[in-house]
Formats: structure tokens, C-alpha cells, sequence
């Protein structure tokens, strides 16, 4: 029920950043380096929504809190190397 031009983001609190050109954003290189044999249904989900499946893969994320949030579960587990992109 918002009328028509009200910015329903302003309500929940989201502040939208705009910049003027190009928008740089970090990517995070993560590769799975200790095998998931004897760990728990979490974190083998967490490293498969991650998109790893094989010992030694690499991947190719965007840096934002949820991709770090799941990183941080899995930190045992994984090699970080940030990027620019």
C-alpha cells in the first residue's frame, strides 16, 4: 500500500550509495583446502552454497557481508585472497 513515488527503502532503514562512473568492487578468491570427510551438515552446506565441491577448487566471489559471514563459519577450511576487480 505505498503510494505511488514513496521510496519503500527509506522504511526499512536501507541507505542506497550512488556514484558517479565506475564502481570498483573487491572479489574474494576462496579455495577449499582441507577435505570435508568428518565435518558437520552445516558447514558442508555452507562450502557447497560457497559453490566449492573438490579439494583445491577456487572460486570467485563478490566481498559483502554474507559471503564473509559464511566464510567466517568455514575458516578452518578455506584460503582467503582478496582481489580487485
Amino acid at each position: 500500500m505505498n503510494p505511488v513515488g514513496r521510496n519503500i527503502f527509506r522504511d526499512r532503514n536501507i541507505r542506497i550509495y550512488r556514484t558517479g562512473g565506475r564502481k570498483t568492487v573487491k572479489q574474494l578468491q576462496i579455495r577449499l583446502v582441507r577435505s570435508l570427510i568428518g565435518r558437520t551438515q552445516s558447514q558442508r552446506a555452507t562450502v557447497q552454497s560457497l559453490g566449492l565441491r573438490k579439494l583445491n577448487q577456487t572460486v570467485t566471489r563478490e566481498d559483502n557481508p554474507g559471503v564473509r559471514g559464511m566464510l567466517d563459519k568455514v575458516a578452518h577450511m578455506v584460503q582467503v585472497t582478496e582481489i580487485d576487480a
